[in-house]
């Protein structure tokens, strides 16, 4: 990375002056700072470019746009690592924006000076050959392959045909030899992509010239061909849209097909299929900066950075969580599952394109690795999952609680995502729910691990109590299962009950994981309560003074059955 100083706009070279204060969390400033874009300062053009991709603005590139009432301060981050950071205040919270690092670090940080103003560049197409390349020669996680995986194919294929333009062609799983393949991950959103039925299977098969098909469609052929791949799979053009048997019986391939491809292209930055995997973008916005801070002696010292030199080097933090963790692609259900299975995923964002491996995360701007202060705290980082889905069965207690916690930490993000189907919410994760079932050993009942069955029914909303839950409006699952509900839940607050046994398991579902029925009896001495479901009344029950076996019969499937009393006999339905 160059060394020269970084062009500062008048309010932003203000941070770094003399009227700099210090106050209990750092430096403080007692003004206004605006932003503009477009601007040769080095710091609005990254502020802009983070603003503009939290409020999801990707169309205004190139136009005027500012902030008032931005307050900062240049203070500790929360990692405990001692890590000095520029937050902004941009509501009413103070938001970590970069790390700022003495001149010693700053010059071990390996950069690249080769970002252009398009991700749709030789370079940028170069940065992905090189990763895809070393991860296939020397990573041993990526490249473990089980004795199912190898000469596996999915039901259908499609062939990718150089040309002018490539064409695309349809090839059943027996026409196709052993060979790599890639797979691509896209939101359909409100356009329509190329979709395979009983009347478009001739043309597929025939062949599809690429000028025909949605933008990201066309961008992943090209990907493909510079990748030497020759044969892509694509949700809509390989699995029948008018057959509801095909469609089963292919979502239950999906841990497959995502697990056993070479690679995943993932149009994470578009939220549909008519937009591409390839943007514009602002160099400038996406680069660190050095710049030379003129704080009075007492600041440094109050910072403890009097030896940081007489530079400063100065990085942007969110480009992995906002660009790929945040990504639109990555708000999808379905995608997540996709996400987690595949051993390679190129992530095509806004901003920049992503490589994400077992063994190596890294971008174009630092193609040798991002720096870990860049990437997601370990509480918030999903990353350990996909590792973890590769290991299978787990013979040590602890390999099962690293496993039970990943998947908690899954679900709670799973669960914020939308679905287009809100019947596909077990379909979704059929993939995922496989490879936690060998590791842990054990049965995935509606939603609910069988062993900790008693524990995770004491599942909460995330939301706040005096939220309204919402559930779907069609029967998915029962009401003792997270599934049910259509925002996020949270399973850290299941206590074991010892009190509580389970007494019976009723349940089935279909190939694609859809459940067909679910039940659950308990039996347990019922305690004073109250308690309410989704928008009934509150249902009161109580002990009583007739001893142990006294319990309540409770259906919260049946609105009918809102209040039921204290029956003999010792069991509680749900």
């Amino acid at each position: 990375m160059a060394r020269h100083l970084a062009s500062l706009c008048s309010s932003c070279s203000g941070i770094f002056g003399s009227a700099a204060t210090l106050d209990e969390c750092g430096v403080y400033m007692e003004g206004l700072v605006d932003f503009t874009y477009p601007s040769p300062c080095n710091l609005c053009s990254i502020m802009w470019s983070q603003e503009r991709h939290r409020f999801g603005r990707t169309e205004l590139l190139g136009e005027s746009y500012s902030y008032s009432r931005v307050w900062y301060r240049i203070m500790r981050m929360g990692s405990g690592d001692g890590s000095l950071g520029l937050h902004f205040a941009f509501e009413h919270f103070f938001v970590p924006k970069l790390v700022i690092l003495p001149t010693h670090e700053g010059r071990l940080i390996s950069c690249s000076q080769n970002l252009t103003q398009t991700t749709r560049s030789e370079a940028s197409i170069a940065f992905l050959r090189s990763k895809l390349l070393a991860c296939q020669e020397s990573h041993a996680q990526c490249n473990r392959m089980l004795p199912s995986e190898k000469g596996w194919h999915p039901s259908r294929l499609l062939e990718v045909r150089k040309g002018n333009p490539h064409t695309l062609h349809l090839r059943n799983r027996e026409e196709i030899p052993p060979t790599p393949y890639f797979t691509l991950s896209h939101c359909w959103g409100n356009s329509q992509p190329a979709r395979l039925t009983a009347l478009t299977e001739g043309r597929f098969r025939t062949g599809v010239p690429i000028d025909e098909l949605p933008q990201t469609f066309r961008d992943a052929v090209d990907v493909c061909v510079n990748m030497s791949t020759v044969y892509l799979w694509i949700d809509s053009m390989c699995i029948f849209q008018d057959s509801l048997a095909d469609w089963d019986k292919e979502a239950a391939e999906m841990r497959k097909v995502y697990s056993y491809a070479s690679c995943n292209i993932a149009a994470t930055g578009a939220t549909d299929s008519s937009i591409g995997l390839f943007f514009d973008r602002d160099v400038i916005g996406e680069s660190p900066f050095w710049i030379a801070p003129k704080w009075p002696i007492h600041v440094l010292k109050g910072l403890r950075i009097e030896n940081y030199g007489p530079k400063v080097f100065m990085v942007p933090l969110d480009q992995w969580l906002s660009n790929v963790d945040r990504g639109p692609l990555n708000q999808r259900a379905w995608v997540q599952q996709e996400r987690f299975l595949s051993r390679r995923i190129m992530h095509f964002t806004c901003r920049q394109i992503f490589w994400e491996c077992l063994e190596d995360r890294s971008s174009e701007l630092y193609p040798e690795g991002i720096p870990s202060f860049a990437l997601p705290d370990q509480s918030s980082d999903v990353h350990g999952l996909k590792s973890i889905l590769r290991l299978g069965h787990s013979s040590s207690r602890e390999g099962r609680e690293d496993a039970y916690v990943a998947w908690k930490n899954f679900l709670q993000g799973y669960t914020k995502c939308g679905l287009s189907v809100e019947s596909d919410k077990f379909p979704a994760i059929k993939g995922i729910v496989e490879g936690f079932a060998t590791i842990m050993d054990d049965t995935f009942v509606a939603g609910l691990w069988k062993s900790r069955l008693v524990d995770e029914l004491c599942w909460r909303s995330s939301g706040s109590f005096s939220t309204q839950p919402q559930f779907s409006s069609k029967w998915r699952a029962p009401t003792w299962s997270w599934a049910k509900m259509d925002q996020a839940a949270d399973l850290s607050w299941g206590t074991r009950c010892c009190l509580v046994k389970v007494e019976h398991i009723d349940f089935e579902a279909n190939s694609s994981g859809q459940l067909k029925k679910a039940s659950l009896t308990l039996r347990g001495q019922v305690s004073n309560g109250t308690t309410c479901s989704g928008g009934l009344e509150p249902i009161q029950y109580h002990s009583g003074k007739t001893g142990p076996h006294n319990t309540a019969n409770v259906d919260w499937d049946d609105p009918r059955q809102r209040h039921s009393e204290p029956m003999a006999g010792g069991t509680t339905h749900f």
